[in-house]
């Protein structure tokens, strides 16, 4: 997220348009970005659509078979060296309903800790195409 900024002034200055651009949206529903409005930029590979509220940006991407939602907060310390940190279990339960996965099951994963890749403050959500058996009030089969 860093890059170019020479001064306290001109991170201030990236900060103050960040929020006047996320004025734009509305709180709490996600509205989808057409994929002509996205930015040119390289486009991460398995990206399929992109969602956005005044605090979310959600990409919804195909991942080895499987579409994982990625989740992060459109703001940035005042540092611009990570995304804000904080996402409730409410709000990813809200995304994930907004982006049409209502009836759906998903997790994240976290793994041991050899394997942590944390980079930025995105949460992901792994939609699964049938619920887990350990969910509650799955049925259990007889033994």
């Amino acid at each position: 997220m860093r890059g170019g900024f020479n001064n306290r002034a001109e991170r201030r200055a990236a900060l103050a348009d960040m929020h006047a651009r996320n004025q734009q949206y509305p709180v709490g529903r996600l509205v989808e970005i057409a994929r002509e409005d996205w930015p040119d930029v390289w486009t991460p590979p398995g990206i399929q659509r992109v969602w956005r509220d005044r605090r979310y940006l959600v990409q919804q991407y195909l991942d080895r078979g499987m579409i994982r939602l990625s989740v992060n907060v459109v703001a940035a310390k005042a540092s611009l060296d990570r995304w804000v940190d904080g996402i409730p279990w409410d709000d990813l339960q809200r995304i994930k309903n907004q982006c049409g996965y209502a009836d759906a099951c998903a997790v994240e994963l976290y793994p041991p800790e050899t394997k942590v890749i944390n980079v930025a403050n995105l949460r992901h959500l792994w939609i699964l195409p049938e619920p887990p058996a350990f969910m509650w009030g799955a049925k259990q089969e007889a033994a």
